[in-house]
């Protein structure tokens, strides 16, 4: 008779109607739920954001944490999937260390991990040359200008031209990846550059939220952190406290992202590259699950 109450309850009822909505877009877009619920709250903040920057004095806009140089974007941003990969791993060994350790479940979580960090590398680092998020920019009229001829190195000399007669001591070039482009103080211009703190922040909260956590709830030996034997150094060490922190973070420079930095078209470009690297990777692990018969 209780069950029976909570089901007809006005809120079971609406979540019921949610859950059953969320598995027949599971079914038709080969997301899970989770992937679902967590890429919605990112295209929510991506929203947020936009209305931020459109109707927030600029102090709001342009405080510390909005500037590239600030502590976070600095230390954790910036090398943010060292920082995912290590937590999650600190998790993942935590929960494989224990006896009732579901090795399945494991491998596909270490699985999909893996082939998000494959897109990463592809998406951010390399991809047969420059990395894809370059490769975009390149392919839709971008260059990197305004580079100081004598902070051009001999073995890239071949791949810059001087920008304009006007302005002999500068040169551009379409072929350097904007992390080279960077290091010769020089500026992007041009095209579309799908923003890659969007692309990796995306990932980054994924596997924190849904692969972390999930391996986190299945130990069966959890103590919360809350717990009064726990001392202050413990109470911080609390694999539940870090991923806590961790994921506000990321969700918190993520809208600090989105605040200031790239337009909205672009920001929509990296959301979207890291939407098609999700389906990517459930696609691939269910492929390599069934050749692994995992």
């Amino acid at each position: 008779m209780q069950a029976q109450q909570e089901i007809t309850h006005p809120i079971g009822v609406h979540l019921l109607l949610v859950n059953n909505r969320l598995e027949t877009l599971s079914k038709r877009t080969h997301f899970t739920k989770g992937q679902i619920i967590v890429c919605s709250i990112c295209f929510f903040f991506i929203l947020l954001g936009q209305f931020m920057n459109k109707f927030s004095p600029i102090e709001t806009i342009e405080n510390y944490f909005t500037s590239p140089g600030n502590i976070v974007n600095t230390y954790y941003v910036k090398k943010g999937w060292f920082w995912t990969i290590a937590i999650y791993f600190c998790v993942s060994f935590r929960y494989y260390s224990k006896e009732t350790v579901n090795k399945k479940l494991l491998i596909r979580s270490l699985l999909r991990v893996f082939f998000f960090t494959i897109c990463w590398f592809f998406f951010t680092q390399w991809f047969f040359g420059a990395p894809i998020m370059d490769k975009v920019f390149v392919w839709t009229g971008g260059q990197c200008v305004n580079v100081n001829q004598d902070k051009i190195p001999d073995a890239l000399k071949r791949y810059f031209k001087v920008s304009a007669d006007i302005a002999p001591d500068l040169f551009q070039s379409t072929a350097v990846s904007s992390a080279t482009c960077r290091l010769l103080k020089g500026n992007w211009d041009g095209g579309h550059d799908p923003s890659g703190h969007v692309f990796l922040l995306t990932l980054s909260v994924i596997i924190l939220i849904l692969e972390s956590l999930e391996l986190f709830s299945l130990d069966e030996s959890y103590v919360s952190p809350l717990d009064k034997a726990f001392s202050w150094k413990e109470f911080f060490l609390h694999p539940l406290i870090i991923l806590g922190l961790a994921i506000t973070l990321e969700l918190t420079m993520f809208l600090m992202t989105i605040i200031r930095y790239h337009s909205f078209v672009e920001q929509l470009g990296g959301f979207a590259f890291a939407f098609l690297a999700v389906w990517l990777v459930n696609k691939v692990t269910e492929i390599t699950q069934k050749q692994l018969r995992v």
